[in-house]
């Protein structure tokens, strides 16, 4: 059952059903609050509600200190990753794991092809995938269009 109620000039969709989660969101209109309650209902009764909160919520750049601390541990593949990891932070860091979309990363491509060769490019992106994947199987941070970097063609026309 949904409630939405109007606090502070901002109105709170409220999802309650019983042997689930109690899912909330605060919207700045009621129509919106309304059109996510119908289409989350519908979500969770199909069984097919993906919630993607968490990601929402972290951004990339908490995402890549996190991976560099627990997953880097061998000092080869430290040095090896570290310099790419720094620059996904740079370019990415400000963004919600949520917001990092194909866009993103094929403007990232097309940028960094001006300075290196596209061997480089692959192997960035290819670094960056890995991390992504990590995140939605070992951490359990799902992503609302999956892996971003699998819909961004590498080169010539070749995707992931």
């Amino acid at each position: 059952m949904a409630t939405i109620q109007k606090r502070y000039g901002k109105y709170r969709a409220r999802i309650r059903r019983r042997g689930s989660v109690t899912l909330t969101k605060t919207f700045l209109s009621k129509s919106t609050a309304q059109a996510w309650v119908r289409k989350t209902e519908s979500e969770l009764e199909r069984k097919t509600y993906l919630d993607t909160t968490e990601a929402e919520n972290t951004n990339v750049s908490g995402v890549l200190e996190r991976y560099q601390k627990e997953v880097l541990t061998d000092e080869r593949q430290l040095s090896r990753e570290l310099s790419r990891l720094r620059l996904f932070k740079r370019t990415f860091g400000s963004l919600k794991l949520a917001d990092l979309n194909a866009l993103h990363i094929s403007h990232f491509q097309r940028q960094r092809l001006k300075y290196v060769k596209p061997a480089t490019v692959r192997s960035d992106l290819s670094v960056l995938s890995v991390v992504l994947s990590y995140v939605t199987k070992d951490w359990n941070i799902p992503l609302p269009q999956g892996n971003p970097i699998r819909n961004v063609s590498i080169s010539q026309g070749t995707k992931w």
